[in-house]
């Protein structure tokens, strides 16, 4: 690519989305392949008619438009707060990776890979609760809570010393998806079994020498087998000291993901999302509701 093949920004402005995005692959794709010698990527030419594109994406009515300035912004911020060039070719790859999905999907909003349910009202919820005994990190946290709303749980309980569902990293973390589950605070566990003992199956998600594996049919049948408007709870506990062993006492079940490598663990939120995946297809069909929601 030569300065010759270069639009003029009033020429560029008048063409499709589609088009400017393919103009805008091609150039990031270029000056992926032929870095500069130094890492001074932002001030070649090749990028600085990159800029000069992406802000002739002005179309206000294309969310598609709007979202590649957006991921631009990101990908410029990162690259300008490195001088290692291989961290800053990573971004542009990001950058890359988007732009190539945005090229090969239908430019229609319910085929676009961003687009979700938006009215609250309308989102599917299963008989599927989350409790998470002292979580500590945000970032997990946030994971819990995205993860959560894709498995159509209805309500989560953090403990009142875990990071608040408004804190910055859970919300980052979570894609501000908190806002499609009733998240509420509890201080004492026991005092919350006692309340919901009755209302709730109680499943911890804990590995001991009494639990049951996920993939036994004793597991499957208990669930299957939840009546009179019970629903499931599912306990997950501190990423490093689990859940207390006077809690696991009061579980109606505990259950383990079996594991074959050295380390024997997962990640809470790995954890959890495997169990909600087996927990959700039991009630879906018990319910004869459709398994993908």
């Amino acid at each position: 690519m030569t300065m010759q093949n270069y639009y003029q920004p009033h020429i560029f402005k008048k063409f499709e989305t589609k088009k400017k995005l393919r103009i805008i692959h091609q150039l990031t794709n270029y000056i992926y392949q032929h870095p500069p010698e130094s890492s001074d990527i932002v001030g070649s030419s090749h990028f600085q008619k990159l800029e000069e594109y992406i802000h002739g994406l002005e179309n206000i009515n294309s969310e598609i438009e709007s979202r590649t300035k957006k991921t631009f912004q990101r990908t410029y911020n990162s690259i300008r707060s490195t001088d290692d060039l291989n961290l800053k070719l990573n971004s542009i790859s990001y950058f890359l990776l988007f732009l190539e999905r945005m090229l090969d999907l239908p430019y229609t909003e319910e085929n676009d890979i961003y687009s979700f349910r938006n009215d609250k009202s309308s989102r599917t919820q299963l008989p599927i609760n989350i409790l998470c005994d002292q979580i500590r990190s945000a970032h997990n946290l946030g994971s819990i809570i995205r993860t959560s709303e894709c498995f159509a749980v209805k309500n989560i309980y953090i403990h009142k010393l875990s990071p608040r569902f408004d804190h910055p990293s859970v919300k980052k973390t979570s894609m501000n998806l908190e806002k499609f589950l009733t998240i509420s605070e509890y201080e004492n566990f026991e005092k919350f079994y006692s309340e919901n003992h009755q209302k709730f199956h109680f499943i911890a998600l804990e590995k001991t020498k009494n639990s049951t594996s996920i993939n036994n049919e004793k597991f499957k049948n208990e669930i299957a087998k939840i009546k009179n408007g019970k629903e499931v709870i599912i306990v997950v506990g501190n990423e490093q000291y689990g859940i207390m062993n006077k809690y696991l006492e009061l579980m109606n079940q505990v259950i383990h993901i079996p594991l074959y490598g050295a380390k024997n663990s997962l990640n809470v939120v790995h954890a959890l999302s495997i169990a909600l995946h087996e927990i959700t297809k039991i009630l879906c069909v018990e319910s004869g509701k459709k398994q993908e929601i």
